[in-house]
């Protein structure tokens, strides 16, 4: 006996929905599931009648009974079944062309966006001035490649010029140049010699033309050593730095044109500015510059400095020896800072003497005699530069009142010793002769030579005396 199945034509068959199918298919799908449908009525049409004919003849096992023969086959829901699997794939393909479309639509969209953009910046251009700039470029490095070739070339140059100038046989020459020229040595030079050995040190010697130098006077080497550090301030290592100088006492057993020619050194190459600014101010080469010397000639020089060095920057100090092993420095005493010689200093102190009731005579008075004494043995041997002594000196002086020249004698030498005077040390002094002679002096000076004691005036900033 056999078995048969009635087909449903709802969704349990597994039909696809009319949802699932694009435009495209839709029309096919409809049209092939109509014809399912039908034959699926027919076929479960014949399995009705199939089931009836079985009912009757198991109700009438023992009589002859005719059945109609039904015309259904598979083959033709089948066929169908084909045609519907063949709408389905159309509907499958159409989706993955769906993706390239969107793949293709996306495309379009950034190639349009391209485009536009291409447009609005004017592509073509931009390409042109990129090309340019690259070529721009390339020229620059080229360019940047010969300066930087150049720069290296010319510090080679400037390493062998450097080499050149390091060259101590360079630096001899400088020191017998300023031996020659300067100081008038040429008989002195000074030679070079370079080792035997593999260190290519150089060794220094004095020769007198073609000898060897023996015996050196201490000026002699006083000039050599001073020319050689004038030469290493020419060296690359320290020309052009802002050096702080030491120059400790150039001069020594020096005589006095060697120590001008020194000075004039030190004015000139050390000291003296190099230039202006912008702005006209000074430039100077060195940071700080200290000159020490014990020689009052050369001193006098050095004062001069004031005059090239920056303004309101130069100062003078005084060392003074306390003990073997100490040594304190001081501001420069007024009359060595403000007078070339204590010639000067001794005239004002006279001056001060004479003013004794404008300040306190106190200060001026325990010196007079001392200050006196120096100042008229300075200035009466200059006036009278014969073999006179003192005395003949002072009457010479005061001329026609030898009670002048008694009464100068008693103050300059009581005032000056304190042997067998003791007890005068012990109270002040009061003697009114100090500004009288004080001022007596300063008239003979003028009476003497008015144009001698107006310049004194000057030097010590004293209005100056008019005749009457």
């Amino acid at each position: 006996m056999g078995f048969f199945y009635r087909l449903s034509c709802h969704n349990n068959f597994g039909l696809p929905k009319k949802s699932d199918f694009y435009e495209a298919q839709k029309s096919d799908f409809n049209s092939v599931k109509r014809e399912v449908e039908t034959s699926i009525k027919l076929y479960n049409k014949a399995i009705d009648e199939l089931i009836a004919q079985v009912e009757a003849r198991n109700s009438s096992i023992f009589e002859s009974l005719i059945f109609d023969d039904i015309d259904v086959t598979g083959e033709d829901f089948i066929s169908l079944l084909n045609e519907l699997n063949d709408v389905i794939k159309a509907n499958n393909a159409h989706t993955g062309m769906i993706d390239q479309s969107i793949k293709d639509a996306k495309r379009k969209l950034i190639l349009n966006e391209v485009a536009w953009f291409h447009q609005d910046i004017d592509y073509k251009k931009c390409v042109s001035d990129v090309q340019l700039k690259q070529s721009a470029e390339v020229n620059a490095k080229n360019r940047t490649a010969q300066a930087q070739q150049a720069v290296t070339d010319e510090q080679n140059k400037l390493e062998g010029l450097k080499v050149q100038l390091k060259d101590e046989t360079k630096g001899a020459d400088k020191v017998n140049e300023y031996l020659n020229h300067h100081f008038g040595h040429a008989g002195i030079q000074l030679h070079a010699e370079q080792s035997d050995d593999q260190t290519k040190t150089f060794k220094f010697r004095i020769k007198r033309g073609n000898d060897l130098a023996h015996n050196l006077s201490e000026g002699e080497c006083s000039i050599i050593a001073f020319c050689y550090f004038m030469a290493k301030l020419q060296e690359p290592e320290t020309q052009g730095k802002k050096l702080i100088i030491y120059v400790d006492d150039p001069i020594s057993s020096l005589d006095s044109n060697h120590i001008f020619f020194i000075y004039s050194l030190i004015s000139s190459d050390i000291v003296g500015p190099i230039g202006k600014d912008e702005s006209g101010k000074r430039l100077y080469q060195h940071s700080q510059i200290f000159i020490s010397t014990h020689n009052l000639e050369f001193f006098k020089y050095l004062k001069q400095l004031i005059k090239i060095s920056p303004k309101n920057q130069c100062e003078q100090f005084l060392i003074e020896r306390e003990t073997d092993k100490k040594s304190t420095i001081k501001r420069l005493p007024e009359y060595l800072r403000n007078y070339a010689t204590e010639f000067n200093y001794l005239f004002e102190q006279i001056v001060k003497c004479s003013k004794a009731s404008q300040s306190d005579p106190y200060e001026t008075f325990y010196n007079f005699g001392n200050n006196l004494r120096k100042f008229l043995e300075a200035y009466l041997f200059y006036k009278y530069p014969s073999n006179e002594n003192d005395s003949a000196r002072l009457n010479l002086f005061f001329g026609d009142d030898p009670q002048a020249a008694l009464v100068s004698g008693r103050i300059t030498n009581e005032l000056s010793h304190l042997k067998g005077q003791f007890d005068r040390s012990m109270t002040p002094i009061e003697i009114p002769e100090i500004p009288r002679l004080a001022n007596y002096v300063l008239d003979k000076m003028f009476e003497k030579d008015p144009e001698q004691f107006n310049a004194l005036l000057r030097s010590i900033g004293e209005t100056e005396r008019s005749e009457q």
